[in-house]
């Protein structure tokens, strides 16, 4: 087991092993003993940091909401032209992200 870290750390690492999991197997399939077993701490750690399966899912989605305001906020500030073009960029994203989930 890994040694005991601050509750912001902990909670980063459980955080970073879901989004991980869930990457990888989807939201249905990912368990507490999974992202434990990717932290290398025990299932009860978990919810010394967490209330939740919710709470850690809304974390997932709360890194995932700060990794694209800055791409938002660039499509609300660009041109009409621009404005077409990164929506085009998130399209081509969205698809390459489709494709390696399939390999």
């Amino acid at each position: 087991m890994t040694a005991r870290l601050p509750t912001e750390e902990r909670r980063a690492q459980i955080t970073d092993a879901a989004m991980k999991i869930i990457g990888e197997r989807g939201l249905r399939a990912f368990t507490i003993a999974q992202i434990a077993r990717e932290v290398g701490i025990r299932d009860g750690t978990v919810f010394r940091h967490f209330s939740s399966k919710d709470e850690i899912v809304q974390a997932v989605l709360d890194v995932g909401a700060a990794a694209l305001q800055p791409l938002v906020d660039a499509l609300l500030q660009a041109p009409p032209d621009r404005q077409q073009c990164l929506l085009n960029a998130i399209a081509a994203l969205k698809v390459h992200e489709d494709v390696d989930r399939r390999l």
